[in-house]
């Protein structure tokens, strides 16, 4: 027997047993004791089986009746560690015979049947650990190379041979999630189920780490010769891990070392470090180290800019020296900055600090630089500041694609938006045009490959797409025929994108819509099983347990008859990707019967088609009218429930004219260009949902394609400008940026080549949407903000705390999957309460009758989102569905920056169709100076 024994019971409840009870005379035991079990049934018994298990069966004993009276001892080894299972089965006898009609037979002969389970511990007592204990205090300079010894010895101070997992953090890091060191002896506590375990106790270890959950980004970077001082002294490395190693040795007498280089930061780290030796002993010590310079700088500005912002931020310069003077600092930035003189020299007092006040412009959009250089007499510090300014115009796309030969006159104006919002010569600079040319079918894909793995969010569904086009064009990738991606890269992708979807895997086999989601989503588990079937068979590792969950999870949803037929025929299609449709008792799961097959809906046909075992069964009539169907119901308004998924049907219609092998090749060939053809302005198909299945069949059409080509010449020919491509590589992607005033003024290209072979071209275009920062945007979606500050007063100074209300209404309509993503200006923090380090923020009402409802005073909505991030710069929400009506969703921020920011458009779109949208007119945010009202 297997199972959990509290669920075994459980699930067995209705079988024809009775509980036996067994007690044990203790809760834990050590090797070498012996335990003593008690059993109770309340029937009289005759003979009893004991088994005794771990995994497996490890021994039995036949008992009779009278044994099971007395205790039951059994020795306890270093074998039964960590735990013992004792189950027992009892027959009891016919007792008295119900001789009158309607009585009840109670004592019919039946069987008693109970588990126990002894957990098994060994005391092996802890380890202790000292660091650098020649050293009294730990300090360093920034940038310095450091080196300290550990020593591990056991309760007698005799030296230990063990594993060590050092770690030095920046303390401030650490504070932000109340991080404290690892305590590992609670992993001695851990019990093996009736079947078999196995556990790694070092990657216990590394998941309470914070390094997956925190990540803090470099703020700035090498330079500074420029203002008279070497390289090496401008600070440049700000990483909060200054060390990290899960796997350093001791030696015999216990003793190890480390060695390594310094960041560029003034703080406190905290070096902890937690130890294990092959005897299950562990132990863990802490220490800090100081860092710290005699002279130093602190800008205190923001992370990022907005095109527009105007600013004032300080920088703070420190004399940790034992003598006073006058601090100096000097400023100089990229061309994207304009800032204003630091003023004079500043007295510094000893152990005192000084501040310099920098105002500024943030001119354009880019990787923004300022390097900022002190003095204190002979004592210096430098830092150079890495920027990134942002336009906060929302930003339109258009892609235009295809293939010609010889000739080809392009027109990109006709029909689309920017010809008349940008109708200057400032507005034409802001048009960004890249024409990409080669001779490569598959230049037709890395636009919609590059749309999934930028894509900004990560529900199951948006991960499953990314991992299931990387899987479909894996073969092509490591050929190198995809240009721009390479195999490493490619593998950094699927690793990344496999771990998401397994952390959203919940108990039940099926997977969360959102991380932490504890309910599984029926699609989303369809797409995510798919994805890890495909990842295995494309060559790419994946866990086999996570992936028998999955199975299970399938198996069930296909032998469930109250689930749709639809989904049904997915789950058999996707069993059959992991080549595996079999139930608990080991026989294949029949597929669902049919009364009529050719009333069913175009996908379920396709589905049931690609389920079914082997080649030969899908007749050219049935792939025809499959296909013919898919190219008529293109470009409808909504796709299937399966997250409107447009052109999953012709996706899947292609996956099956590749199953049916070589001679349905024309089918593919068709099949495939209904595909291409369908690709829309913006480069994908609907949305992630089909575009992840499209690019996974195209894959696989194009990996069974035999494509070779001559060297390619090209000739671009536009108003004002001409260029030519001769590539010796024809497969190679080259791309040509465009002048976008000229493009404005004459838009007509004309391409030319000397040779009959075809030659594809893809056109991308972006522009500022000026006309939806200006006025707003309703399209399905009306989208408003509102920023208050909660002192109730007009005005917002550095240090107060603000509400943002953003407010959106559905016009009428029920509405499916909703993102509001909504950018923060520059001089404000989004407060997230889940850090340690940040103050509750105050409730402005002592009483809010309406708090946990679903209404606001004034009778909208609240937008209680399914899954809330907060990022650097944006704070985006989710909802599953809005019912018509007005919502309004709100969070809080901090102001940090004097000044005047942009306050930039808050976007809602319907991730499912993108095209109902909605954005909020740009505006202005004034952050005043610190100061007492």
């Amino acid at each position: 027997m297997t199972g959990d024994p509290f669920w075994t019971a459980y699930e067995n409840r209705e079988r024809p047993f009775d509980e036996l009870q067994l007690d044990a005379d203790r809760h834990v035991y050590q090797p070498g004791t012996t335990a003593t079990v008690t059993a109770a049934g309340g029937r009289p018994i005759t003979a009893a089986l004991l088994t005794l298990e771990q995994g497996e069966l490890v021994s039995y004993r036949v008992l009779t009746g009278t044994d099971l009276k007395q205790p039951i001892t059994i020795p306890i080894g270093e074998q039964h560690l960590p735990n013992l299972f004792v189950s027992v089965l009892a027959l009891t006898p016919r007792g008295e015979f119900p001789l009158y009609t309607g009585r009840y037979d109670a004592e019919a002969p039946g069987f008693l049947f109970g588990t126990l389970n002894l957990p098994v511990r060994r005391e092996p007592g802890d380890l202790m650990v000292t660091i650098a204990a020649d050293r009294e205090d730990l300090k360093a300079l920034p940038g310095g190379d450091v080196q300290f010894d550990l020593r591990v010895t056991d309760e007698n101070r005799a030296g230990v041979k063990a594993e060590l997992a050092v770690a030095v953090i920046n303390e401030a890091v650490l504070a932000l999630t109340g991080f404290t060191t690892p305590d590992l002896t609670e992993l001695r506590s851990f019990d093996g189920p009736l079947g078999v375990i196995t556990q790694e106790l070092r990657s216990l270890l590394l998941k309470q780490t914070p390094f997956h959950d925190l990540r803090v980004d470099p703020l700035t970077g090498g330079g500074g010769a420029e203002l008279g001082l070497p390289a090496t002294d401008v600070r440049k490395d700000f990483r909060p891990v200054a060390y990290f190693n899960p796997a350093v040795p001791s030696d015999a007498e216990g003793r190890a070392r480390v060695n390594f280089k310094l960041p560029d930061t003034m703080t406190q780290y905290r070096i902890y470090v937690v130890a294990a030796d092959p005897g299950s002993r562990f132990g863990s010590a802490v220490n800090h180290l100081q860092v710290s310079k005699p002279f130093y700088l602190e800008p205190g500005l923001p992370s990022f800019f907005h095109t527009g912002d105007r600013f004032r931020f300080p920088i703070q310069a420190f004399n940790r020296s034992d003598r006073a003077g006058d601090g100096e600092l000097r400023l100089e930035a990229s061309a994207q900055l304009q800032l204003s003189p630091p003023g004079p020299p500043q007295p510094l007092a000893k152990d005192g600090s000084g501040r310099f006040w920098v105002s500024g412009l943030a001119a354009a959009a880019g990787a923004g630089e300022i390097l900022a250089a002190g003095r204190l007499g002979e004592l210096t510090d430098a830092v150079r500041l890495e920027i990134p300014i942002e336009d906060p115009t929302p930003l339109g796309t258009e892609v235009c694609q295809g293939s010609f030969r010889r000739t080809l006159t392009l027109n990109p104006a006709a029909g689309a938006a920017w010809p008349d919002l940008l109708k200057s010569r400032e507005g034409g600079e802001r048009l960004q045009a890249t024409l990409e040319i080669s001779a490569s079918p598959l230049l037709q894909l890395t636009g919609a490959l590059h749309y999934l793995l930028d894509y900004p969010y990560g529900c199951i569904e948006q991960t499953s797409s990314g991992v299931l086009a990387l899987a479909g064009l894996r073969a092509l990738i490591e050929t190198g025929a995809i240009p721009g991606f390479g195999p490493d890269a490619m593998d950094r992708f699927l690793k990344r994108g496999v771990n998401r979807i397994l952390a959203m895997q919940t108990d039940s086999g099926g997977f969360g819509y959102w991380p932490g989601y504890e309910t599984p989503h029926p699609w989303g588990s369809l797409y995510a099983a798919a994805a890890l079937a495909l990842s295995r068979q494309n060559g790419f590792p994946v866990a086999l347990e996570p992936l028998r969950r999955a199975l299970d999870f399938l198996q069930k949803g296909l032998a469930d008859r109250k689930e749709a037929l639809l989904y049904r025929m997915f789950s058999a299609y996707v069993l059959k990707l992991f080549g595996e449709r079999k139930a608990a008792d080991g026989n294949t799961l029949p597929l669902p019967p049919l009364a009529d097959f050719a009333a069913l809906d175009n996908l379920t046909r396709i589905l049931r088609l690609l389920a079914e075992p082997g080649k030969t069964s899908v007749t050219e009539a049935d792939l025809t009218a499959c296909i013919d169907r898919a190219e008529a119901g293109l470009g409808r308004p909504e796709g299937y429930e399966i997250f409107n998924a447009r052109y999953l049907e012709p996706a899947l219609a292609l996956l099956l004219a590749l199953d049916t092998g070589p001679a349905h090749a024309a089918a593919a060939d068709r099949a495939a260009r209904i595909l291409l053809d369908a690709v829309g302005k913006r480069g994908i198909w609907s949305s992630s949902s089909d575009t992840g299945w499209a690019l996974l069949a195209l894959g696989r059409y194009f990996n069974r394609r035999a494509e070779s080509a001559a060297p390619l010449t090209v000739t671009l020919d536009q108003p004002g400008s001409n260029h030519a491509i001769a590539a010796a590589d024809p497969k190679k992607i080259h791309s040509i940026a465009l002048d976008g005033p000229a493009l404005l003024e004459h838009p007509e290209l004309k391409l030319t080549s000397p040779s009959d072979q075809e030659i594809y071209y893809r056109l991308n275009i972006s522009f500022p949407r000026l006309d939806y920062a200006k006025a707003g945007h309703d399209g399905g979606l009306k989208v408003w903000k509102k920023i208050e500050n909660m002192d109730g007063i007009d005005t917002v100074r550095v240090g107060d705390i603000v509400r943002v209300t953003v407010g959106v209404d559905t016009r009428d309509a029920d509405r499916r999957f909703v993102i509001l993503d909504d950018p923060l200006p520059a001089g404000l923090v989004a407060i997230n309460s889940a850090l340690a380090t940040e103050e509750p923020v105050a409730d402005d009402q002592a009483f809010d009758r309406y708090r946990g409802s679903f209404w606001n005073p004034d009778g909208s909505f609240r937008f209680q989102p399914n899954f809330f991030e907060i990022r650097d710069r944006r704070v985006l929400a989710f909802r599953d569905t809005l019912w018509k009506g007005a919502y309004q969703f709100t969070y809080y921020a901090r102001a940090v920056c004097e000044g005047s920011f942009v306050l930039p458009s808050t976007k809602a779109e319907l991730m499912y169709q993108p095209e109902v949208n909605g954005f909020s007119p740009a505006a202005a945010l004034t952050i005043e100076a610190a100061g007492d009202r």
